[in-house]
C-alpha cells in the first residue's frame, strides 16, 4: 500500500507491472560461477612458442620427456611462470592460456604458480668456459634420456652429434658424473700366464676336461643333465676323443682317453693334463697312461687348459637347444634327427672365411 501510495499507481497497475517484472527477470539472471574464459588470441600462442623454442635452444635439456614423467629445470619453471608478465610474449594470458601454449599440463602450471615462483628470479645457467665443456654438457645431458649400450650411445654422439669423443673418453665422463659405472677391472694377467703352451707338434700334449650338458623331453617336462669328458690335442686343436657319464668320475677319463683318444690317434701323446679333481689323480689312471706324463693343471687359473676351455664354450654356443619334441616315438625321432643334423651342419660350416671378407652368412646361422 505505501508503494501504491508513492507512486500514485492503481491495483490493477501494480498487477500488470508484477508480471511484467517476472518476465524480465528470467533474462536478466544469469547462472552461477565464472563466464567462460576466452580462448587466447593466436598470436599470443604462436609468441610464446617461439620464446619456448630460443630457450630450449639456449639451454638443451632444460626440459625433457621420459617415459614415466617429463621433467624440467627451475630455470625452465621460472622462465614459463614468467612468460605472462607486463612485457613478456604472454603477456595477458590466462593461466589456462598459457598450458594451451606451452602443452604443459594445467595441474602443472596452477602448482608452479602456487609456489610463487612469478617472485623468484630465474637462476643463472652455469657459464661454460669453452667450445669444449659446451660439448662435454651435452653428452651429459643425451645420456640420461639414453636408453642403450654404451657402444650405440658413443656411435649416435659421432655419427648424429658430431661430437668428436672417443668412447673411452666418454666411457670415463659417464662414469665421474655418476650416470654409469664401471665392473671393476679384473687383476692384470700374471706374467707366467702369457704363452702358457709352447706348441711343439701333435701327439706332445693333450688336455682332459668335462663339463655339462643338459637335455629337456619335452613330453615328459624333465630335463636330464649329464657329464661330458673330451680329450683335446693343443697342437692340432683337435678333439681325441669324448665320453658321456652321469657324472665326473675315474671311469670317464679312463674311457674318454684309453678306450676313444688313443684309438683315434693311433698312439699315446708324450703329455696327459687334467684339473686337480681327485678323481682324475688315481692310481688306474696313471696305470692307464704308462709312460705318458701325467700333469696337473695350475688350481685356480683357467689359462692353463685354455684350448679346451674355449672348445667347449664354441660348442655350447653353436649348439641348438636340447629339446627333444614329439607325441608319438615317430616324431620324437624326427626331432632327434632335426638336433642331430643341426649340431653336425653348424660344426661342418665353421666360421666366416676371410678370404670371403668374413661378411657371408653362415649357412648353419639360419638352422
Amino acid at each position: 500500500m505505501q508503494a501504491f501510495a508513492l507512486t500514485g499507481a492503481s491495483s490493477s497497475q501494480a498487477y500488470q507491472m508484477v508480471e511484467r517484472l517476472r518476465r524480465t527477470a528470467s533474462t536478466l539472471m544469469g547462472k552461477p560461477g565464472r563466464p567462460p574464459s576466452q580462448r587466447p588470441p593466436d598470436d599470443s600462442l604462436l609468441k610464446v612458442s617461439k620464446a619456448i623454442q630460443q630457450y630450449l635452444m639456449r639451454f638443451p635439456g632444460s626440459a625433457r620427456e621420459t617415459p614415466v614423467r617429463t621433467q624440467y629445470s627451475d630455470g625452465f619453471r621460472c622462465f614459463i611462470v614468467g612468460l605472462i608478465e607486463s612485457g613478456q610474449p604472454g603477456e595477458g594470458l590466462s593461466i589456462a592460456g598459457l598450458a594451451e601454449a606451452t602443452t604443459i599440463p594445467l595441474v602443472t602450471l596452477n602448482e608452479w604458480f602456487g609456489r610463487k615462483l612469478r617472485s623468484q628470479p630465474a637462476p643463472e645457467e652455469p657459464a661454460l668456459d669453452s667450445l669444449e665443456d659446451l660439448q662435454v654438457s651435452q653428452v651429459l645431458t643425451l645420456y640420461e634420456s639414453w636408453k642403450g649400450s654404451l657402444v650405440a650411445f658413443c656411435q649416435m654422439v659421432r655419427e648424429q652429434h658430431h661430437l668428436k669423443f672417443g668412447m673411452t673418453f666418454i666411457g670415463n665422463l659417464l662414469h665421474k658424473a655418476g650416470l654409469r659405472y664401471r665392473k671393476p677391472q679384473k687383476p692384470k694377467q700374471a706374467p707366467w700366464t702369457h704363452g702358457t703352451y709352447r706348441v711343439l707338434y701333435p701327439g706332445a700334449q693333450w688336455l682332459g676336461d668335462g663339463t655339462s650338458v643338459a637335455i629337456e623331453f619335452a613330453w615328459y617336462g624333465e630335463k636330464f643333465v649329464f657329464n661330458l669328458e673330451a680329450v683335446l690335442d693343443v697342437a692340432s686343436n683337435a678333439l681325441m676323443g669324448f665320453a658321456v657319464s652321469d657324472f665326473e668320475d675315474e671311469e670317464v677319463v679312463l674311457r674318454a682317453y684309453k678306450e676313444d683318444a688313443v684309438p683315434t690317434a693311433g698312439a699315446a701323446p708324450l703329455s696327459h693334463s687334467l684339473d686337480n679333481r681327485y678323481s682324475n689323480h688315481t692310481e688306474a689312471i696313471v696305470e692307464a697312461l704308462g709312460t705318458t706324463t701325467l700333469l696337473r693343471t695350475t688350481l685356480g687359473r683357467g689359462e692353463s687348459k685354455a684350448p679346451l676351455e674355449g672348445t667347449f664354450g664354441l660348442f655350447k654356443q653353436a649348439l641348438p637347444a636340447l629339446l627333444i619334441t614329439g607325441q608319438t616315438r615317430r616324431e620324437q625321432a624326427r626331432s632327434i634327427l632335426e638336433l642331430v643334423f643341426t649340431a653336425w651342419a653348424r660344426g661342418r660350416n665353421g666360421r666366416p672365411r676371410k678370404k670371403l671378407g668374413n661378411n657371408v652368412l653362415n649357412v648353419a646361422s639360419a638352422l
